[in-house]
């Protein structure tokens, strides 16, 4: 998920272009950050340390021939909504509530 993320930033993108598009659209799209959104959804697709290395751009360039660019747009949306990150958020939030160097109550400050 990391490379991917990494992949779809690095275009700037926003998620609510990719929402609704229109062939002309995806076209412009495509022209503009065809290779970069076509390496991240092979990424996603191959799902592997090794296997996305290797494989991510022999894979994209499969995908830029044989798909339309408004399927990639649409796996590249279904990436971005469904991806996982609000797993990574929840974690992050409730770590954060647990306030694990704080003190906790019952426990007396010691002086020396």
């Amino acid at each position: 998920m990391h490379r991917v993320a990494s992949y779809y930033l690095s275009t700037g993108i926003k998620l609510e272009q990719l929402e609704n598009i229109t062939h002309e659209e995806s076209l412009a799209l495509m022209v503009a950050h065809g290779g970069t959104l076509t390496k991240a959804v092979a990424c996603a697709w191959l799902n592997g340390y090794w296997s996305g290395k290797w494989l991510t751009k022999p894979l994209a360039a499969y995908m830029r021939w044989h798909c339309m660019p408004e399927q990639i747009a649409t796996i590249a949306t279904m990436l971005l909504i469904y991806g996982g990150t609000s797993d990574f958020i929840n974690i992050t939030r409730s770590v954060r509530m647990m306030k694990i160097t704080a003190p906790r109550t019952g426990q007396q400050d010691q002086g020396s």
